[in-house]
């Protein structure tokens, strides 16, 4: 009871009257707010041609359940997007992109994710997440042709190839490529 004047006192008798005014119901509020918390990546160096799998986190930090699109930038270039379908409140979805970077040149890039912005959000600085690291993609490596021409040169030199049938010999020169 917080409304003690309306009450009457007689007699060692307390009577509790109901107030005039009915009492105010606050309706819950509704909140729309999608975010991304994270960015994890399987490596941090790739070769030319290599595929990086980016594992990008989105939250919904909202009332209401939210579908939306969420896309992943190398440096300010757009590398692929996924939607987001039918994400509950507080729910966390891990979503996987696949940057193939054989189109890409050799140096540092920085990656971005951003969600889309939901319907009557009013907090869009969290849709946007830059990771603090940066991914190099280097050029691709050559060490290994090298080593099984300098294998084969050495072989020649010791005389193997001498007692094997040329059909072993192309046998090996075919493991020793790949």
């Amino acid at each position: 009871e917080t409304d003690v004047d309306d009450n009457w006192y007689q007699d060692g008798i307390v009577e509790v009257r109901a107030s005039s005014t009915p009492p105010t119901i606050t309706p819950p509020t509704i909140r729309h707010d999608v975010g991304i918390v994270a960015i994890q990546q399987s490596n941090t160096i790739v070769e030319v041609g290599e595929d990086l799998n980016i594992t990008v986190t989105v939250r919904n930090l909202g009332t209401e359940t939210e579908s939306f699109n969420v896309a992943i930038y190398c440096n300010e270039t757009q590398i692929g997007t996924l939607p987001v379908t039918s994400l509950g409140p507080n729910q966390i979805v891990p979503m996987i992109f696949v940057w193939n970077t054989i189109n890409q040149t050799p140096g540092s890039y920085t990656l971005k994710a951003q969600a889309e912005q939901v319907e009557n959000e009013t907090n869009s600085d969290d849709n946007v997440y830059v990771h603090n690291s940066k991914i190099e993609v280097v050029a691709p490596s050559s060490s290994d042709s090298l080593a099984s021409i300098a294998i084969i040169a050495i072989a020649f030199s010791f005389g193997f190839f001498e007692t094997f049938s040329p059909c072993l010999i192309i046998l090996l020169s075919f493991v020793l490529t790949y």
